[in-house]
């Protein structure tokens, strides 16, 4: 049986930084830094989705700034291709992090920073790059 979800991921931008979690060990791709987000839920609208997924997984409020990248990528253990969304966001308040389980850490970097960030997936870093590429654009119109 093929199946397919859609996820959301938040390159949240603060004080000229983007926000980087830890997976949990237990979890897949366990210890890899990524963007926060998640699968959407049945009917759920994507941005609602991404909104909620940040909030649960950061303890953050987030506006939506704009998609910036369309990707896929393949969770071979539980037979599933995953195509995600990612939008650009700036913090809405608060700036304060409070993860759930299913990340051990986070920090906050620049984009040169992300060069020292490990592990990331190839794909993930291209995303996060792509997030910066596009809001360097944005600042530039």
């Amino acid at each position: 049986m093929n199946i397919q979800r859609v996820a959301g991921a938040a390159h949240i931008l603060h004080d000229g930084k983007v926000l980087l979690a830890k997976r949990a060990k237990d979890d897949f791709l366990g210890g890899y830094w990524e963007l926060v987000g998640g699968s959407l839920e049945w009917g759920e609208f994507p941005t609602d989705g991404l909104l909620r997924e940040v909030k649960e997984e950061s303890g953050l409020t987030v506006d939506i700034i704009h998609p910036y990248y369309v990707h896929h990528y393949f969770h071979e253990k539980e037979g599933v291709q995953i195509v995600e969304i990612a939008y650009l966001c700036r913090v809405a308040g608060d700036p304060s992090v409070v993860l759930s389980e299913e990340h051990e850490a986070y920090q906050w970097v620049t984009e040169d920073e992300l060069l020292h960030v490990m592990p990331v997936s190839d794909k993930m870093r291209k995303v996060i790059e792509e997030g910066f590429r596009f809001w360097g654009e944005l600042q530039r119109k």
